[in-house]
């Protein structure tokens, strides 16, 4: 991803809380508070994943505080990166999207380091079919030790939230 604001990790989970909304990105009101594994986490930062000229999610991370560095966001404790999806996207592209995400913003040692779970992660995501403008993919994940890229972005549970 292009945008820094997702602390160089895609990782997406659960439904949106009902609390109050914090951030509009790209016509997508975010909640600034989220709950994973019964702790509630801030809103750290949104972007806009864009690919060519064509808009293609909001990608949001939530953090237990707010993170000013990848390491901080990558520290002790859950996350949930959440996508809300901006157009229809088949399966192939959904996954596009999330390795060009991982491959924009890892080195190839680090990528070379999570190939297996890449390919968990391309499979479960294969798996949610097309996804249309307006779902909602979220990975939530909990780490009780400080989380590397490798072990962050694959310690998940996937869920498709459709309209």
């Amino acid at each position: 991803m292009k945008t820094s604001c997702i602390a160089g990790a895609c990782i997406i989970a659960c439904s949106l809380s009902f609390n109050a909304l914090a951030f509009e990105i790209g016509g997508v009101n975010l909640p600034d508070k989220a709950s994973v594994g019964g702790q509630e986490l801030v809103l750290n930062g949104a972007g806009i994943r864009t690919r060519a000229i064509f808009k293609v999610y909001v990608g949001s991370l939530y953090v237990p505080q707010k993170a000013p560095t990848t390491e901080a966001a990558l520290a002790k404790g859950p996350r949930r990166i959440q996508m809300n999806l901006l157009r229809n996207l088949s399966a192939d592209q959904l996954v596009d999207a999330l390795v060009d995400g991982i491959n924009d913003n890892n080195l190839p040692a680090d990528r070379d380091a999570i190939k297996r779970e890449t390919g968990e992660t391309v499979a479960i995501m294969k798996g949610f079919g097309e996804v249309k403008e307006g779902d909602v993919v979220t990975l939530d994940f909990h780490c009780s030790f400080p989380c590397s890229l490798t072990s962050a972005v694959f310690l998940a549970v996937f869920r498709l939230i459709g309209n």
